[in-house]
């Protein structure tokens, strides 16, 4: 009897691919909060990395002059966009900032369970600071994962098909490949 290699069928109309052999185990809400509390420090301390320099540079220079302004721009610039920058290059190169990493998480694509890339990483961090600057909704962003059935998905996983998954679990490996054994739903019980 041959095995069956079909892909699985998302409820998502037209959304069919391949997806891992094992089932990986979704993120833990208490996990992802620590995490989330491990990035927002780096943050905090990148942006004052760049934030206080620069106000000491112009506060070097003459008042009301060009230079000073534009140091002064050019801080809160780096300063606001530097989170967002590292939020976005570590998940699109590991798949985990450094919070993540700690706490043995990791973001991978619905579809396939692995890395979600360049283009999931952006928007996801765009996302997810849009939802933070706007009131209430960045309390129910990360919040959403607590109730959301069956992949624990934020409202900014939700944006880019992304979960967060535990990579400690044992029977975690790397996607299969087209050629490898068949293909099993990880996401249902």
């Amino acid at each position: 009897m041959a095995e069956d290699r079909t892909a699985f069928h998302s409820p998502v109309a037209d959304f069919t691919v391949p997806i891992a052999h094992d089932v990986p185990s979704l993120a833990d809400p208490g996990q992802r909060f620590i995490a989330r509390l491990i990035d927002n420090a780096v943050g905090i301390g990148l942006f004052l990395v760049f934030l206080v320099p620069g106000f000491l540079i112009a506060d070097g220079t003459e008042k009301g002059s060009p230079a000073r302004t534009m140091t002064l721009i050019a801080s809160v610039l780096l300063a606001v966009l530097s989170p967002l920058v590292y939020e976005i290059v570590l998940t699109a190169l590991w798949g985990a900032t450094f919070g993540k990493r700690a706490m043995n998480l990791r973001v991978v694509r619905v579809s396939d369970a692995r890395r979600a890339g360049w283009t999931a990483s952006t928007f996801r961090a765009l996302i997810n600071a849009v939802f933070t600057a706007i009131p209430c909704v960045g309390y129910l962003d990360p919040l959403w994962c607590l109730w959301d059935k069956p992949n624990r998905q934020t409202l900014h996983d939700k944006s880019v098909r992304t979960i967060v998954i535990r990579v400690d679990n044992p029977p975690y490996r790397e996607p299969a490949s087209l050629d490898g054994p068949a293909v099993v739903d990880w996401r249902r019980p």
